[in-house]
Formats: structure tokens, sequence, C-alpha cells
């Protein structure tokens, strides 16, 4: 039985966001007229809250004033049984995060130039969003405000399209409150955690973010909770790519350090000016092509579009009441999935943990919407012993405080100091290529993390990278008034899990 909603027939779930589900479709028309298109419902549970129902009706008026071949298009804004939907452009590939999973999963990182190639087509796209003119002569001045690569997709053919422009602001509109925070808080600007509304540098930043991880395997930024997240992106230092991968152009490079700057002044002054500087790195490369040629090598299931379609069959389904989505079957084979299903958040378990986070950071409450970190990755953990090293308790992870200065400190605090140190050791930790830490089942950070003291004792470290699924435990021994350095490459530790 087909799984029919008004005018199109449901195939597939494609994933689930923040404020809707996405369905692979065939719109059927008059004769012999259909086409496969994304349908994207509102969450049924979303559907009578009128927030978020302005929300997704807001979205929809965005990307209707967008026509740009790196943007996905938007078909119609539509009701259909009492549910409003958005009927875009299927694009059959895979998410930039999707092929750089894959890439570090078989250790073979993106070719430079094709990152930079990739990174410039979603910059074109980003440039006509934000120079767009509205009817009456005004500059619209959307800003997307949630690049990432999971919102980049790589169609089959080799084409790039940014989408989801769910929390899409236009500048002349009023539905989004400056110094709300929307997207992921990996690819935040600094100015927004300080509460300054987006702006076009503000994309520029989280384009930076996109090949920074596509370039080195690891985020620019990390912390164990949001609060050190944010603490890291507004005062520690940007780790240089060529530290991580020194192959890497040193053009390339410099473009990517400019476009995370910290201030947005230091940035490119638009979108157009960043995509120039990255298509000059590579004049007269078929990028395109290769880009088909790497998903046809890794996804050999996307080389036909009709066979992929094909193996999808109808799932027997009933809409349950008008303004629900249709319930399917939860069997749908995942890996078609246009885009990675996030885990969900955890929820905060007390309001004090955030407010300490947020004094931390020296930023109130009252302009802020925080999400809290995202759950690791479940994996089995394959045990490894290494030589001995020391390990790190939780609190040598929260961001420091500013010392006072010598003069200010007094004598026996000093003396103290001093005594803790040498009854205490450090650990100099080095994952190739990150891994985020933990012990006792508490998380210490993602690497790179800096030399930390630890008590002496035997330690076992829980290594773990999402993105190449692998998961290892350590057992190092901590000296007193030693630093022990580990050394630990997860790529050469591929293979099968024991």
């Amino acid at each position: 039985m087909e799984v029919r909603f008004g005018k199109y027939v449901f195939v597939r779930s494609l994933g689930v966001g923040g404020m809707g589900e996405v369905f692979l479709a065939r719109e059927v028309g008059l004769g012999d007229f259909q086409r496969f298109v994304a349908v994207k419902q509102i969450l049924p549970h979303l559907a009578s809250d009128a927030r978020f129902l302005q929300m997704f009706l807001n979205e929809a008026r965005v990307a209707a004033r967008l026509n740009h071949p790196n943007l996905v298009h938007l078909f119609e804004l539509g009701e259909a049984d009492g549910t409003f939907y958005q009927a875009m452009e299927y694009v059959h590939g895979r998410s930039a995060r999707a092929l750089h999973h894959e890439l570090m999963r078989v250790g073979r990182p993106l070719d430079p130039l094709l990152a930079a190639h990739l990174g410039a087509q979603v910059l074109h796209g980003l440039h006509h969003a934000h120079t767009l003119l509205l009817p009456d002569g005004s500059n619209a001045a959307i800003v997307h405000r949630d690049v990432s690569a999971d919102n980049v997709l790589v169609a089959a053919d080799g084409q790039v399209k940014l989408l989801d422009f769910g929390v899409a602001k236009a500048l002349a509109d009023e539905g989004t409150r400056s110094g709300t925070i929307k997207g992921k808080w990996r690819y935040t600007a600094p100015e927004i955690f300080l509460g300054h509304p987006a702006t076009p540098q503000s994309d520029l930043y989280g384009v930076g973010v996109m090949l920074y991880e596509l370039l080195t395997g690891r985020p620019p930024f990390s912390g164990p909770t949001d609060a050190a997240l944010m603490h890291a992106v507004l005062h520690d230092a940007l780790a240089p790519v060529q530290r991580f991968r020194p192959e890497v152009p040193p053009a390339l490079a410099q473009v990517v350090e400019q476009a995370m700057a910290r201030s947005p002044e230091q940035r490119f002054a638009s979108a157009r000016q960043m995509a120039l500087a990255l298509d000059a790195l590579s004049p007269g490369t078929d990028a395109q092509g290769a880009l088909a040629g790497l998903l046809r090598e890794h996804f050999p299931d996307l080389a036909d579009a009709a066979a992929f379609v094909a193996q999808a069959p109808h799932r027997t389904a009933e809409l349950s009441a008008p303004g629900k989505a249709p319930a399917l079957a939860r069997t749908i084979d995942e890996s078609a999935t246009v885009t990675e299903r996030a885990p969900r958040p955890r929820r905060w378990g007390r309001g004090v943990a955030l407010a300490a986070g947020l004094a931390l950071l020296g930023v109130g409450t009252g302009a802020l919407v925080l999400r809290p970190s995202q759950p690791a990755t479940k994996s089995e953990v394959v045990k490894s012993e290494v030589p001995p090293s020391p390990v790190v308790p939780v609190a040598a992870v929260e961001p420091p405080s500013p010392a006072p200065p010598p003069a200010a400190r007094p004598a026996r605090g000093a003396a103290r100091a001093t005594r803790a140190a040498q009854s205490s050791g450090l650990i100099d930790l080095q994952v190739v290529p990150w891994a985020e830490v933990f012990e006792g089942g508490r998380s210490l950070g993602i690497t790179p993390l800096d030399p930390l003291t630890v008590a002496p004792g035997s330690h076992r470290l829980v290594l773990r990278n999402s993105e190449l699924g692998i998961e290892r435990s350590v057992v190092v021994e901590v000296s007193a008034g030693r630093t022990s350095p580990v050394r630990i490459n997860l790529q050469s530790l591929t293979g099968p899990k024991k």
C-alpha cells in the first residue's frame, strides 16, 4: 500500500531535524508526470506549537527568495491533511560530513584542493543569499547561521549544495532576536556567543570551521561541555592547519585561518571574496568530476539513481490523524539518508551547572539559548596497554582562571603550590587524528589537551573517535614530579575490533 500525502507518494525517511522530518517522495501530476522531491513536514509534537510553526513558515519564506545552483531549491510551501510541508529539490548524494567520515574511516583524508573547491561552492551560494535584493530594491541580507558539514550536500555528479535555512535570518525580519544562539555550537562564530547579531561574516566563520575539520580531521576548538567549548572559542588560540596536516598548501591554510579570525572585521569582506581566494588555488582542475568519482568509489549505491530508489520499497503506513506525519516503518535503510541523524542532546540535570558554566565565561543568561553537549557515540572498547604515562583528573580540564600576579600571591600559597607540583605528575597526550578522552565514564575533553597535572598512580583512559568509529582503552602509570608523553595514532589501530 502506497503512503500518499497530498500529491506526493512517500518512499523513505531521509532524516529528522530539529523542527521536521524529511521524506523522499514522488510528486505525481497530470499524465505521466512525476519527479522525486524531498518533503519536509513539521514534527507532529511541534505542529500545535505556534512558535515552531512560525519558524517553519519563516524558513520557507526565506528559502523561497533564493535561486542559486549551490543552494537547495524550494519548490513549494503547502498544507495537506492538516499538516504544513515544504517540497524541495532532492539531492541524490551524501553530506560533506558523511563523505568526510568515510574517508577518515579508510585513512584517506579529503584532498586539500577538493576541500577548497567544496568550500568555494558553498560560499558562492552564501554570497547569493547575503546580497539578495527584495522587490523594493533593499538588501534582504539573509544570513544562514547554521553552516556546517551536515548541511552541505555533495551530489552524485559532484555538485555542491547548501541546505537548511531553518535558522536563517533575514536582517529585515523581526523573527529572530539578536543575541539568541541558534545552529551548531562548534560552528558558531565568537561574536554570537557574546550576544552580537549574526552577519555574513558569521557564516564565513562557519565555512572556515568546516574546512578546518575536512583538512585536519579534528575540530578547531573543543571542550567537555558547551560552556567549555564557548570559552575555547572565545579565548584559545587557533592551532595552525599545517600543524596537523603539513601537506596543505600554505595559501589554503591562510584562507581557512583568516575566515576563523576572532574579530569579524579581520575575516574576508564577503563570501564572494573568500570564494575567489579558494577558486584561485586550483584553476582548470575538474574538481566536480573528482568529487563525483569519490562518491562513486565510496558510496557505490549512488551510482544508479533509479536503482537507489527502487531498492526502497514503498512502506505500508497510514496517516493516523489529520495533522500527523505518516508513521513510516523504522526498518528503512538509514544508509540512504541525505543528512545524518544527530544524536539527541542530553538534558542539563541541574540549573547550577549551566549557571556555573556561564559564569566561567563572563556571559549572562538573558541573551542565550543554550544546548547541552552531545553524548559520545557508543562503541566497543578494545584494550590496548601502553607504556607508563600519566592521566589527568577532570578538574584539570576546566578552563583555568587567570592567575593573580606573583606579588599578590601569599608566600604560604606559593609554597603549597610548589609542594603540590612536586607530588603530582604531568601527562602530555597526543592522539592522531583526535579523540575524546574519558576516565571513569567522565569526559576529560577532546585532544589536543595541554599537559595536565595528575595524581600519581594507575589510571585507565578511554579514547573515543566517533568519526572513525574507534574506541580504545589504555592504562597509564603516573609518577610524581615527571612528565610522561603518550603518542597514539588511532588510524594505525583500525581493523576488526577484539
